[in-house]
């Protein structure tokens, strides 16, 4: 069988529109002669081909299924060919890059078979119907994933059907009856006597001719037959008979040169010749079987069997449960088995990608945090040099530009120095120890998903609205929040807890800031819940869905803008009550996080309770920059409920 390669690439152009997000336009296919001799025609694209790929327009990265990129949000079937505009996500990381540097510039396009026509004379295959399953962004022009062949074009028993066809077609080819062996046999060996050569040579053509016609019969006949029994679907059938040719005329072909080239090269008897034939085409089945399952794919056997981050990160989790090594869990077997790999897999590294993921989840939920830098911490408590006021210089009079005089009165520049630390926050998981592997499997993206909401609710609550308590007894809270490093002055209480608040009561809270609330630019407002719907009603207040800024439709939490500074609203905010607080002013730059060391989960037994417990814990802190005393800092306001 002749493997066919549809070249169906086209380079596509680019353009940035809202929100970086990327557009990309050009042929997944033209209507020309592909280099491979094949033709999709025009009209096999207005057949209803497409109509199940519109209901889910992805577009793919290398025909990997599990690498989606973006969307098809437009098409046009033209003389030329199928005509895409397609929108890449940013999310799509390195392959967003890519397309927009230049380097990743074709299309190429998955589908399957539903009518088409072999010219044999020509040796080109037209295509008159089909499906379009995906279209994908790809880097290698011949587009080796779009392989055609035989087993891609039919489903698994009509490919098994043609494959019997083929065999038996073949086999009755190279049978020679048994009653004329010897006869046949003493005529060539009494004309190789004469010519040897000249004998063979005619031989060979009364065989190709004789081949030929018999496959030019069992097309009539099949044509007829089709026509006979299936008028009532005659796409299905058409395909069918497109295939059966490719199939004979490609085995008959084969047969026939191999035959011709074996009888010029040895003196062998016509039977030898045959059997040997006929042994290769049994040999060859088992190869054909072979090249129909790895055409069924468009995925390289490394990209179908690998091991997915969602399985690392169960396999991790699950060896903790159970207190297990890894590599002792039922699961892990499973996943070495899938991999199709016979010396294991590597999993040093699982266990910190497990706890990277989880601490990725947590950040996906932070309001907070996002907005300020983090320093990365060497230790338990960071001193860092600061001086937030550099005062004046002075301006020397012009009969004073010689001497000491010149160069003013002494000025000394005085660094302070704060102390950051960072502080323990742990969450701890019970899970009874006595479940199976295949009870605990469901439930492990739960448990992830809680430990990672713990955290992101505490960290936000601290730096929020965190009291600085160190001592122990009580509600130990060591970090201080920005509610709490607001200074008096910049603490406003404008209304009851029953009034709604307005935009305008903001101002009051911003000029208590004094320079550092100067610039709109370094504020950012957040707000309680209550305190956002009551804005909704404020005509004011400019809600997100007036702001044309897609950078700022990406900062997690933003609601609008007062003032031309940003909204964020945050449910880490106490209920509204008297003397409550329900909104902070913060300039940004003045406040810092710090990490010591990232998220590290660890696990242990408690026979007593017959529970696994499961314990992430991580070291971080917060500090103000411009400290007013020990427990206040300038560049934050605050507002309570009277």
């Amino acid at each position: 069988m002749t493997n066919k390669t549809l070249n169906l690439v086209g380079t596509f152009e680019k353009s940035i529109g809202d929100g970086d997000v990327l557009k990309i336009k050009g042929y997944a296919n033209t209507t020309v002669k592909d280099r491979s001799g094949d033709i999709i025609e025009q009209a096999a694209w207005l057949k209803g081909g497409m109509d199940n790929y519109l209901k889910n327009p992805i577009v793919l990265a290398y025909h990997n299924h599990s690498k989606p990129i973006g969307t098809t949000v437009d098409y046009s079937i033209t003389d030329k060919g199928l005509e895409v505009v397609a929108e890449i996500s940013s999310a799509a990381g390195d392959v967003y890059s890519l397309i927009k540097d230049g380097i990743l510039k074709t299309f190429s396009v998955g589908f399957s078979i539903k009518d088409a026509d072999y010219d044999r004379e020509d040796d080109v295959f037209y295509i008159k119907d089909l499906e379009l399953l995906e279209i994908s962004v790809v880097s290698v022009p011949a587009n080796q994933d779009s392989t055609f062949s035989i087993a891609k074009a039919l489903g698994d028993e009509d490919y098994a059907e043609f494959k019997k066809e083929y065999i038996e077609a073949e086999e009755t080819e190279t049978i020679v009856d048994e009653s004329s062996e010897a006869s046949n046999e003493t005529i060539l060996k009494e004309k190789l006597k004469m010519d040897k050569l000249e004998e063979l040579t005619l031989k060979m053509e009364a065989m190709e001719k004789a081949a030929a016609d018999k496959a030019t019969a069992e097309q009539v006949a099949i044509e007829a037959e089709v026509k006979a029994t299936q008028e009532a679907d005659t796409k299905a059938a058409q395909k069918a008979q497109a295939t059966h040719i490719e199939v004979i005329s490609t085995g008959v072909e084969r047969l026939e040169a191999e035959v011709a080239k074996r009888a010029a090269d040895s003196e062998a008897s016509l039977k030898d010749i045959l059997d040997g034939l006929h042994a290769e085409l049994k040999e060859n089945k088992d190869e054909l079987e072979a090249l129909r399952v790895s055409k069924m794919q468009f995925a390289t056997p490394e990209e179908v069997n690998a091991i997915t981050s969602e399985e690392k990160m169960n396999s991790v989790l699950l060896s903790k449960i159970l207190r297990r090594d890894m590599k002792g869990t039922k699961y892990f077997d499973n996943l070495v088995t899938k991999s199709g790999r016979q010396h294991g897999v590597d999993d040093a590294d699982w266990e910190t990608e497990f706890n990277s993921n989880v601490y990725d989840v947590a950040k996906q939920s932070l309001v907070v945090a996002p907005m300020f830098d983090n320093i990365t911490m060497s230790t338990e408590t960071m001193r860092i040099p600061t001086n937030p006021g550099a005062g004046v210089g002075e301006w020397i009079h012009s009969g004073s530009y010689r001497g000491a005089a010149s160069t003013g009165s002494e000025a000394s520049t005085n660094l302070n120095e704060i102390s950051l630390t960072a502080h323990k926050l742990v969450t701890k998981e019970y899970i009874g120890y006595e479940e199976n592997e295949d009870a605990l499997l469901p439930i492990l993206p739960i448990v992830r998903g809680h430990m990672a909401q713990r955290i992101a609710n505490s960290i936000d609550t601290a730096l929020l609205r965190g009291t600085g308590v160190t001592v122990a007894g009580g509600t130990f809270n060591p970090i201080r929040g920005l509610a709490s490093w607001a200074t008096t002055a910049a603490t406003k209480t404008p209304k009851a807890s029953t009034a709604k608040v307005a935009a305008i009561d903001f101002a009051a809270a911003r000029r208590a800031m004094g320079l550092h609330g100067q610039n709109p630019g370094e504020l950012v407002y957040v707000v309680s819940p209550t305190v956002y719907y009551d804005l909704i009603d404020d005509a004011t207040f400019t809600s997100a869905d007036k702001v044309t800024d897609s950078q700022l439709m990406q900062i997690k939490g933003y609601v609008g803008s007062i003032s031309g500074s940003k909204v964020i609203v945050s449910d880490k905010f106490e209920a509204a009550a008297a003397g409550k607080a329900h909104s902070v002013i913060v300039n940004t730059s003045y406040f810092k996080t710090g990490t010591l060391r990232g998220l590290m989960t660890e696990s242990d037994r408690s026979v007593e309770e017959q529970k696994s417990i499961i314990v992430s814990s991580m070291r971080t802190g917060f500090i103000g920059l411009d400290q007013a005393s020990a427990t206040t800092a300038n560049g934050v306001a605050l507002l309570k409920y009277s």
